[in-house]
Order: C-alpha cells, then sequence, then structure tokens
C-alpha cells in the first residue's frame, strides 16, 4: 500500500526515506535547501522495461547527495508533491527548476 512520505510545512521539508532496510524520517529546513528540481528520466518499470518518467531532486546542506524521488514508486502521490515543492519553494525564495514542461 502506497504512503505519503513528503510533507511540507511552512519552512521545513519531511521525507520519509529508504536508508539501507529501514525507512527514517529526513527533515530539512528551508534555510539548508540549495535546490528543488523536477527533471524528466528514465526508470525501470519491471524487470526488464524502462519507461519514460520524472523524478524530484532536493539538494540540501551538508548532504553531498540530493534526495531523489521517482514517479513511478510514488505515482499515487507524486503530483501532489510536485504541487507542495513548487509552493514551499516560491513561498521560501528558493532555487526551483521545472525541467518536465
Amino acid at each position: 500500500m502506497a504512503k505519503n512520505h513528503l510533507v511540507c510545512d511552512k519552512t521545513e521539508i519531511i521525507v520519509t526515506v529508504l536508508m539501507g532496510n529501514q525507512w527514517r524520517n529526513v527533515s530539512i529546513t528551508a534555510d539548508k535547501i540549495r535546490r528543488i528540481q523536477f527533471d524528466r528520466c528514465k526508470e525501470r518499470a519491471f524487470l526488464f522495461k524502462t519507461v519514460d518518467s520524472e523524478k524530484i531532486s532536493i539538494e540540501y546542506s551538508p548532504s553531498p547527495a540530493p534526495i531523489v524521488i521517482f514517479k513511478q514508486k510514488e505515482k499515487k502521490y507524486f503530483d501532489d508533491y510536485k504541487k507542495q515543492l513548487e509552493k514551499f519553494a516560491k513561498d521560501n525564495h528558493l532555487t526551483f527548476v521545472d525541467n518536465t514542461r
């Protein structure tokens, strides 16, 4: 069963990510976020099949690697994530790039 893995507050994002074999909540305040970006990508849908898809990248400090959310894995909530993050970026004057349009 799919669950919502992203919540945006006024000045904070809470993302549930898979670290190793456990799900963990990562809390990121707006002042730590360097960029939020939406991109097109290829994603493996079935064992040997790849499909056109989209991904969300959230770059923040001090982490060298961004948090990446893929559409196929979060299909039910993905469009809602995009709306929330776009509004969050505008409200907090963050760098926001949408390469999916």
